[in-house]
């Protein structure tokens, strides 16, 4: 709660209160899992512009693709979908483990993978991706299927000369 607070006032000014900021990032390195995911979303939602202040969040983001438990999978893949809408060179540093997560068992974390990896990768990865979403996009829930859509969209926009639109 404390952190879902601090993000609130630096989303108003991130430069004017850098004692919540530097409390923000702190909390990154917590013992609980909850509270350093708290502490990555929080920084993740702040208005920044600068990529540079995203990456302790997005290192932990990271650590937490390869994690056993699913809910971890599951919250910073999703987290780092969020990301790559706005800051996608950000997120190009996760590109191999969201990788492996695309052959995941639960296919809302496969889904979520492929749609931040369109989002993030290059033109000469798409047509791979393009084919795996194929393969199981009956599979999915509607909610991740809206997901695709927007992926495949902002694809059309990105590269208009392959894809029309």
């Amino acid at each position: 709660l404390l952190i879902r607070m601090c993000t609130e006032v630096l989303k108003e000014d991130f430069e004017a209160a850098p004692d919540l900021s530097q409390f923000v990032v702190n909390s990154l390195k917590h013992s609980s899992e909850m509270v350093v995911f708290e502490a990555a979303k929080g920084i993740c939602t702040l208005k920044i512009p600068n990529a540079k202040d995203l990456t302790p969040a997005i290192l932990v983001l990271q650590l937490y693709l390869t994690s056993h438990k699913p809910v971890l999978r599951f919250a910073a893949i999703r987290l780092l979908n969020k990301v790559a809408t706005t800051q996608p060179l950000a997120v190009t540093t996760c590109n191999v483990d969201m990788e492996s997560l695309v052959s995941d068992p639960n296919r809302n974390i496969a889904t979520l993978a492929i749609t931040t990896l369109l989002k993030t990768g290059s033109e000469f990865s798409i047509d791979r991706l393009m084919k795996q979403i194929g393969t199981f996009i009956t599979d999915i829930a509607d909610e991740f299927k809206v997901v695709v859509i927007d992926a495949m969209k902002l694809l059309c926009v990105k590269f208009p000369q392959k894809y029309s639109v």
